[in-house]
C-alpha cells in the first residue's frame, strides 16, 4: 500500500484572549496629576513607587553605602601588597651519562621527548623539590616566611565564617596532608627519620604551593607553539623571599638534574652533605669559641700584632725603671745630707748668703749711724771737759748717752747673730724636711708603679696561658677550613 504524501490541513479554532485587568489607579495616587497618570499609568507605576520608598529612607540608604564604602575601603588598605617574582627554566632533551648506558641503548641528543618534558614540569612542581628547597634554602627558619606561614589562617572573615560553622577546620586538611606524605615516602621505603622530616616540612611546602605556578611557555608567533622553556612564578609580599624562593628551586632542580645525569650516590651526597655541615657547625662553634676566649682572656691586639696587655707592661717597666732611679737620687741625697753636717751647712750657707748679705748691710749702716752721734756726744764732752769737772752733772749725762748708743750697737750685733742663727738652723731644718719629703714622694710613686706593674704581669701571665689555648684553637679551625675546602 502507498503512502499518501498530501498535506493535512487541521481545522484552527477561535479563542478569545482574555484581557489584562488594568487597575484604575486613583489620581491621588500620582498627587493629583491626572494626565501624569494617564501617560504613565502601566510602565511608570513600580518605578515611582520605588523611587518613594527610597526617598522616604534616603540617608539609611546612604549610610549603608558610606559604611560598604568605608568597610571595603580599610579591608583594602589593610591589605599587604603582593609581590611577584618570576623565572625560567630550560628543560633540555634527556640525556643521561653517557658513560652509564651503553651503546645500543643511548638516545639521540636531537630527540625531542615530550613525556620527558612533561615528567619534567611535573618534578619541577613535586613535593619532594620544594621539601629541598625549604631545607636547603632554611625557609622552616626564616622570619618572614615564618610570619606568612602564621598569618596564613588568620582571617577575620574565616573567623567568623567558622564561629557561625560555615567554614571547616584546617586539622582535617592537615592530618591529611600528614598521610599523603607517609605514604609517599613509604613508597620509597625512606626510613623513619626521612618520614619525620617531611612530615615537619609539610606545611611549608603546602605554603609554597599555594603561591607557585609552574607553567610551560608557549610561543604564539611561530607554527610550532611548543618550547622548552617553563616559567616559574611566585608571590608573597616580600619581593626578596619571593625571588629568593625563585631562584632557589630553579638551582635546585638544576642541581636535581645534574645529579641524575652523572649518576652521583645519593647515599654519598648525604654523606659529604653531612660531613660538610658537620664541619661547618664544627667551625662555627670553634669561631664563638675563640671570640669567648678572646673576650674572656681580654686579647686585644694593636696594629704591630702585640697585645694591649704586653704594651702596657713596657710602658709601665720603663715607668717602674724612671721611679726608681727618682727614687733612688732623692734617697742619695736625704740620706748624704741628714748624716753629713758638713753637707747641709755648707747647702745652708749657699741658701744664707743673700739674706746674711742684707743683714750685714742693715747693721752696718745702724753701727755707722751710732758711731756717728758717739762721736758727736765724746766731742762735746771734750768741750765741756775744759768748764766743767768730770763728775758735773753734764759730763755724767753725755757719759750715759754714750753708752746707751755703745748697748745699741751691742744689742743690734747680738740681735742679727741670733737672727742668723735661727735663720741657719730654720733653713737647715726645712732642707732637710724637703729632702725627706721628696725621697717619700718617688718612694711612693714607684711602690705605685710597682702594683701596676705587678697586676699586669700577672695579666700578661694569664694571656700567655689563654694565647696557647688560642693558638692551639687558631690551627684547629685552620685545619678543618682547609679540610672543608677540599670537600
Amino acid at each position: 500500500m502507498k503512502d499518501s504524501r498530501e498535506i493535512i490541513h487541521k481545522k484552527v479554532e477561535t479563542m478569545d484572549i482574555e484581557h489584562q485587568f488594568e487597575p484604575q489607579i486613583p489620581a491621588a495616587a500620582n498627587g493629583g496629576y491626572g494626565a501624569y497618570r494617564e501617560d504613565y499609568a502601566q510602565e511608570g507605576f513600580q518605578f515611582v513607587a520605588y523611587w518613594r520608598i527610597i526617598r522616604k529612607r534616603f540617608w539609611l540608604v546612604v549610610g549603608i553605602a558610606v559604611l560598604l564604602t568605608t568597610l571595603a575601603a580599610i579591608y583594602v588598605a589593610r591589605k599587604p601588597d603582593i609581590f611577584e617574582a618570576r623565572g625560567k627554566v630550560q628543560v633540555d632533551s634527556e640525556q643521561a651519562n653517557q658513560d652509564l648506558v651503553t651503546s645500543d641503548r643511548r638516545v639521540p641528543g636531537s630527540s625531542q621527548d615530550l613525556s620527558y618534558f612533561n615528567t619534567q614540569l611535573q618534578l619541577l612542581n613535586s613535593e619532594s623539590l620544594l621539601r629541598r628547597v625549604v631545607k636547603e634554602l632554611s625557609l622552616d627558619s626564616n622570619p618572614e616566611f615564618q610570619k606568612a606561614k602564621a598569618q596564613e589562617s588568620v582571617s577575620a572573615w574565616r573567623s567568623m565564617l567558622k564561629a557561625v560553622g560555615l567554614a571547616s577546620s584546617d586539622n582535617k586538611k592537615k592530618d591529611g596532608a600528614v598521610d599523603e606524605v607517609s605514604v609517599a615516602t613509604n613508597t620509597n621505603l625512606a626510613s623513619s627519620e626521612e618520614i619525620a622530616e617531611a612530615v615537619r616540612l609539610s606545611p611549608y611546602v603546602d605554603l609554597i604551593n599555594k603561591s607557585l605556578v609552574v607553567e610551560p611557555i608557549r610561543e604564539s608567533r611561530t607554527t610550532n607553539k611548543d618550547t622548552r622553556l617553563i616559567v616559574i612564578v611566585y608571590r608573597h609580599t616580600d619581593p626578596e623571599l619571593a625571588a629568593f624562593v625563585v631562584n632557589g628551586i630553579s638551582e635546585i632542580f638544576a642541581k636535581e638534574n645534574q645529579e641524575k645525569r652523572t649518576g652521583t650516590s645519593s647515599k654519598t651526597n648525604d654523606f659529604l652533605q653531612k660531613r660538610i655541615a658537620n664541619l661547618q657547625s664544627e667551625i662555627k662553634n670553634g669561631e664563638i669559641k675563640l671570640f669567648e676566649l678572646t673576650k674572656t682572656a681580654g686579647i686585644l691586639k694593636t696594629d704591630n700584632e702585640q697585645t694591649i696587655v704586653i704594651d702596657r707592661l713596657a710602658g709601665l717597666n720603663k715607668q717602674l725603671l724612671d721611679a726608681e732611679n727618682d727614687r733612688k737620687n732623692a734617697e742619695a741625697k736625704y740620706l748624704a745630707v741628714s748624716r753629713s753636717p758638713e753637707s747641709i751647712n755648707a747647702q745652708v750657707e749657699d741658701k744664707m748668703a743673700r739674706y746674711i748679705t742684707e743683714r750685714e748691710n742693715n747693721i752696718r749702716a745702724l753701727i755707722i749711724d751710732t758711731q756717728k752721734k758717739i762721736a758727736e756726744k765724746k766731742a762735746t764732752r771734750e768741750k765741756l771737759l775744759v768748764e766743767y769737772l768730770p763728775a758735773a752733772q753734764e759730763i755724767r749725762e753725755l757719759d750715759n748717752e754714750i753708752k746707751t748708743l755703745q748697748d745699741e750697737i751691742n744689742k743690734a750685733t747680738r740681735a742679727n747673730q741670733e737672727d742668723l742663727d735661727n735663720f741657719r738652723r730654720r733653713t737647715a731644718q726645712e732642707l732637710l724636711e724637703g729632702l725627706k719629703t721628696d725621697y717619700l714622694k718617688t718612694k711612693a710613686q714607684e711602690d705605685s708603679i710597682r702594683t701596676a706593674y705587678n697586676t699586669q704581669y700577672n695579666q700578661a701571665q694569664g694571656q700567655n696561658q689563654s694565647g696557647v689555648s688560642l693558638r692551639l684553637l687558631q690551627q684547629e679551625i685552620e685545619t678543618k677550613n682547609g679540610f672543608l675546602e677540599n670537600l
